[in-house]
C-alpha cells in the first residue's frame, strides 16, 4: 500500500515501524515484544536481520518477521501483534516464505543449531498445534527457504542443498553443491 515498513532489530532497540512512503512520516510504530530471554542471555543477542513479509491471512495483511529469539505476525496496517511464537536464538536473517496455509520460518532450537518451521498462523502465542512441524536436521542460519508449491528449498552456509517436503517437512532430497 502505502507503507514502508522497516524493521529494526539491533542491540539497543527492537522495533518494527511504518513509514508514510511519501512523506517519510511515522504511521506507526511498534516495540518487539517478547525479549526478555534473549536479554537475560546478553543484550547481544537481540539483534536480527531478517527482511519481513506481508501476506495476506483472511483479508488482513499480517506482516512477518523473524527475531533474535521468535517470529511474529504483525496486522499491516496498524502495527497490531497478532501472534507470536518463540523459539532459541539470536541473529536470525531468513525471510519467511508463504503457501499450504503456513509460513516457513528459520529460526533455532539452540543458539547454534538451527531449524525450519512450518506455522499456521493464529492468534497470541501459537499453540503446539499451530506449529504444523519442524526439521532441524542440517538446517541453514542465513539463507531464506524458497517455496514452490509443495517443495520447500533451503541451502545451508556451507553449501548443502535440501528439499523437504512443505506439508510433512521430510526430507526429499540433499545434496552438496
Amino acid at each position: 500500500g502505502d507503507l514502508l515498513i522497516l524493521v529494526c532489530d539491533g542491540t539497543d532497540h527492537q522495533f518494527v515501524v511504518a513509514l508514510d512512503k511519501r512523506t517519510g512520516k511515522i504511521v506507526w510504530k511498534q516495540a518487539r515484544q517478547h525479549l526478555e530471554r534473549a536479554f537475560a542471555r546478553n543484550p547481544f543477542c537481540q539483534m536480527a536481520y531478517s527482511t519481513p513479509l506481508v501476506q495476506d491471512i483472511d483479508g488482513t495483511p499480517q506482516l512477518v518477521a523473524t527475531c533474535a529469539d521468535h517470529v511474529a505476525g504483525y496486522d499491516a496496517a496498524t502495527g497490531k501483534e497478532l501472534w507470536w511464537m518463540p523459539y532459541e536464538g539470536c541473529s536470525l536473517v531468513g525471510r519467511p516464505s508463504y503457501g499450504n496455509g503456513m509460513f516457513y520460518v528459520v529460526g533455532s532450537i539452540k543458539l547454534d543449531h538451527h531449524a525450519v518451521y512450518a506455522v499456521r498462523p493464529g492468534q497470541g502465542q501459537l499453540k503446539t498445534e499451530q506449529v504444523a512441524w519442524q526439521n532441524s536436521v542440517g538446517m541453514p542460519h542465513v539463507p531464506s527457504p524458497l517455496l514452490l508449491g509443495k517443495e520447500l528449498f533451503v541451502v545451508k552456509d556451507s553449501g548443502t542443498a535440501t528439499c523437504l517436503d512443505a506439508l510433512t517437512g521430510k526430507v526429499v532430497w540433499k545434496n552438496r553443491l
